[in-house]
């Protein structure tokens, strides 16, 4: 099982100062989903014992579980088939990203290197 805090951030975008309103997402998975479930149930079980020890509230908005985002995900299957051919006419590439998507554009051109051989930049 792997759990992460995606974002963790104050009301508009405050960093350096304590708000009286923080947000977090947070990302647990697992091969299986009675494990995940668990370690889900477990998180919110520390989360409500800390919020109770220090006098606070909390509101949890669930937004995606995995299962449900799957469909979405294979509906999209012609759509990629059909990136896939424009794609693999091209000579060359070029990934753009600002800020937080620059990682992902220079990610996103190593793995078109790595397997495609496609000249490409970020």
């Amino acid at each position: 099982m792997v759990g992460r805090v995606g974002r963790l951030g104050g009301p508009h975008g405050s960093t350096n100062v304590v708000p009286g309103r923080c947000e977090f997402t947070r990302d647990i998975r697992s091969t299986t989903d009675p494990v995940r479930d668990a370690g889900a149930h477990d998180v919110l079980a520390g989360l409500q014992a800390v919020c109770e020890r220090r006098g606070l509230a909390y509101r949890m908005d669930e937004t995606m579980r995995a299962a449900a985002a799957l469909s979405a995900v294979l509906a999209l299957e012609p759509q990629v088939i059909s990136w896939a051919e424009d794609f693999a006419k091209m000579e060359n590439a070029l990934f753009l990203g600002r800020g937080l998507h620059y990682p992902i554009a220079l990610e996103g051109a190593l793995k078109l290197k790595e397997i495609s051989y496609i000249h490409d930049e970020a």
